[in-house]
């Protein structure tokens, strides 16, 4: 996580911000999608509808992850925002916090995860 922030929002206590890690390959990856459909467009004819289809579905999927990536941290609890999703835990359900590389350990801009296991919530 890159940058840490005090905020303060109301209805809150104080909390802090951690900015998640976004790897150059997930850009890298975003931007070679958007080159190709691009040029698809400029110089094919064929298909037109499904390649504004697709170039809207790439960034549907990109842009909210690359934008909306962090982790609002305060005293009682964690909340995740990553993309559309977002994940709220009690502080004292967390049983084990551990770095991974794991691909399928989460879904993530990065290969660089952290995993959090809770008790289970009845």
């Amino acid at each position: 996580m890159k940058k840490t922030e005090a905020i303060h929002l109301k209805g809150y206590r104080d909390m802090m911000k951690f900015q998640g890690k976004i790897a150059i390959w997930f850009y890298a990856i975003a931007i070679i999608a958007n080159i190709m459909f691009v040029k698809e467009l400029l110089f094919t004819k064929d298909n037109t509808i499904a390649l504004i289809i697709g170039i809207v579905t790439i960034n549907i999927i990109f842009i909210p992850i690359i934008v909306r990536n962090y982790i609002l941290l305060n005293s009682e609890s964690i909340t995740v925002f990553f993309g559309f999703g977002k994940e709220s835990m009690k502080i004292n359900e967390i049983l084990e916090v551990y770095k991974t590389h794991n691909p399928i350990a989460s879904s993530a801009a990065s290969l660089d995860r952290i995993v959090k296991k809770a008790k289970e919530v009845k």
